[in-house]
């Protein structure tokens, strides 16, 4: 059965949040497609979901919209993220959305950035045994950056201390992640990909090397081999 002949047959179920398990029929590799889409909130801060199911409300009423995919350029090993903005459901012009998108990326970016350098400085002061109060005061003066910390603070040394070395890791492999990332905005439709440097590159090419690539889809081909791929399983998550 084809995945579009599953769709239609289980049509009340798709709402739900699905990852697909793709197989290559060659290389027998087993790859994953999470089924990314993003919209932008009423601040203009870029928002991921795994699903139309999740954060609905404000996504439905989002002026940007669009899906995002994931492959990898075996040429010059690089992952490769495209956001593809709908038109269709957009509140901006092409050149318009493309800016506001590009901003709100890179200020996502610097953001994550920022917040493990806090972190770093944070993870400082709890190891010298400062002050409660100190170490109070220093995630008040970095609200924006420890919200969650604030918010169950605790005078327990080794447990706050704990809770920063779980962000600090988190935050250690985004960055890294975003160094392994040639990350590109695309339009529905159109036959180009633009990157953070306004430098335009082919529809389906990668934006580092320029060689082909192919995306995790039924309709696509192995990114590794160059062979079919086939749906192995998919994952329903309620």
């Amino acid at each position: 059965m084809t995945w579009q002949k599953a769709k239609h047959k289980i049509g009340f179920v798709m709402q739900m949040t699905h990852h697909i398990i793709y197989r290559c029929e060659k290389c027998n590799s087993k790859l994953i497609s999470l089924n990314l889409f993003f919209y932008l909130n009423s601040k203009n801060e870029v928002k991921v979901a795994s699903s139309a199911t999740l954060a609905m409300e404000e996504s439905k009423s989002s002026a940007l919209t669009g899906i995002i995919k994931e492959t990898f350029c075996t040429n010059c090993n690089r992952n490769i993220q495209v956001f593809e903005i709908d038109m269709k459901n957009c509140l901006y012009n092409c050149q318009d959305a493309i800016k506001i998108l590009k901003s709100s990326l890179i200020d996502k970016r610097k953001f994550i950035e920022e917040k493990y350098g806090r972190s770093l400085k944070l993870h400082e002061i709890i190891k010298k045994r400062r002050s409660v109060l100190e170490i109070y005061y220093f995630l008040l003066e970095n609200e924006r950056y420890f919200k969650d910390l604030i918010n169950n603070f605790t005078t327990d040394y080794e447990l706050l201390e704990d809770k920063n070395h779980i962000m600090l890791e988190y935050l250690k492999h985004r960055i890294n992640t975003f160094k392994k990332t040639e990350c590109v905005i695309s339009i529905k439709d159109e036959d180009f990909y633009i990157d953070f440097n306004e430098r335009k590159t082919r529809l389906n090419s990668c934006p580092n090397c320029l060689k082909g690539i192919s995306f995790i889809d039924e309709d696509e081909i192995c990114p590794l081999c160059g062979n079919k791929l086939f749906i192995e399983k998919v994952i329903y998550i309620d």
